[in-house]
């Protein structure tokens, strides 16, 4: 199942994670005022990355949104800034498979305008991991996004942005685990707890997975939240796109329509 936000998390502060974006998706046969959402992450001033699964579905991109600079949903403040989606691009394995479980669940989104980073501190874009990074357990990772705090269960107002500790698992660990539930793909990447309690969960897929070496070092953006088995439970961690394995299909398609 796809997921995303935040179980067994607390409020981040505001401005603590300036890269995180919100995307408000109007569905094509949606009711007035009808949107479903999804996270992201600020890769420069005019691309969004997010998962594939989040844009699949027919839905209205040129009307759809993406906010930067959001702490509270339920409280506008004067960080927030407001863009249109002008493209999207899915990745092409993604769109011949459309599941999660195949892997390839990555998308980029380019806003109608770029935002401005220079001297704001609420809206700066992330660094993406690289294949030299080894994201071990010994790794500070954290989850963030805004949606439900539990299976079933909305994040209450006034809708503040969640974080959550969250500790790398390998791959092959991983897999032991999951047993014959999933397959782990070489392009992903695992993060929780063996005793559950802390994960992502409904309504935030494509939000990013943060790491840092030290308290010295910067953070990185390791992770696309993808998919799991339920929210926060025993032996299910969260399952996120391995944002390295993706790093030269980003360059490749940012660059060539005109990102810094």
């Amino acid at each position: 199942m796809s997921r995303s936000s935040i179980v067994g998390g607390q409020n981040a502060s505001e401005g603590e994670w300036p890269w995180m974006a919100y995307l408000k998706i109007i569905p094509v046969n949606g009711r007035p005022g009808e949107y479903f959402k999804c996270g992201g992450s600020l890769i420069s001033n005019h691309w969004v990355l997010t998962a594939a699964h989040c844009l699949e579905d027919a839905f209205k991109w040129w009307e759809s949104e993406v906010v930067l600079g959001l702490y509270k949903l339920d409280i506008s403040n004067k960080h927030n800034v407001t863009r249109r989606m002008k493209n999207f691009i899915i990745h092409k394995n993604f769109q011949k498979t459309h599941s999660v479980l195949q892997g390839s669940d990555v998308a980029l989104v380019e806003l109608d305008r770029p935002v401005s980073t220079s001297g704001n501190a609420y809206i700066q874009p992330v660094i993406l991991g690289q294949s030299s990074d080894r994201f071990t357990v010994k790794w500070e990772c954290w989850g963030t996004g805004w949606g439900d705090i539990d299976n079933g269960v909305r994040l209450p107002f006034p809708g503040t942005l969640q974080k959550v500790l969250l500790s790398i698992i390998e791959n092959k660990r991983c897999q032991d685990i999951y047993k014959n539930r999933y397959r782990i793909q070489s392009d992903m990447l695992c993060a929780g707890y063996t005793e559950g309690g802390k994960d992502a969960c409904q309504g935030d897929s494509g939000g990013p997975l943060v790491c840092r070496k030290d308290k010295k070092s910067p953070w990185i953006q390791a992770g696309i939240v993808s998919f799991g088995w339920g929210c926060g439970l025993r032996d299910s961690p969260g399952i996120y796109i391995q944002v390295s394995s993706y790093r030269a299909w980003i360059k490749k398609h940012t660059k060539a329509r005109g990102a810094p």
